[in-house]
């Protein structure tokens, strides 16, 4: 390798990163404002942004995303029926 790095499995794991993080930045750079516009009024418009579950990272992740309330669901109070 040109980099000086030498070839083993941690070293393919950095540059597998690496590549990661370059094709997440060049998603970032092409989002039109419609884009960020979308993502920001899903995230104003919540109650509690911890309900907030994104069903695609990179793709699409304005009003493609779900809203969650598991994280306040009180399973020990359900007595094998539905809640």
């Amino acid at each position: 390798m040109g980099s000086g790095l030498r070839s083993s499995p941690q070293n393919a794991w950095v540059l597998f990163l690496a590549d990661l993080v370059i094709k997440s930045r060049k998603a970032v750079l092409s989002a039109s404002s419609q884009f960020t516009d979308d993502v920001i009024t899903l995230a104003e418009n919540l109650k509690d942004l911890n309900r907030l579950a994104p069903t695609a990272m990179l793709d699409a992740p304005g009003f493609n995303c779900i809203q969650s309330s598991w994280a306040t669901f009180e399973m020990y109070s359900c007595n094998g029926d539905l809640c």
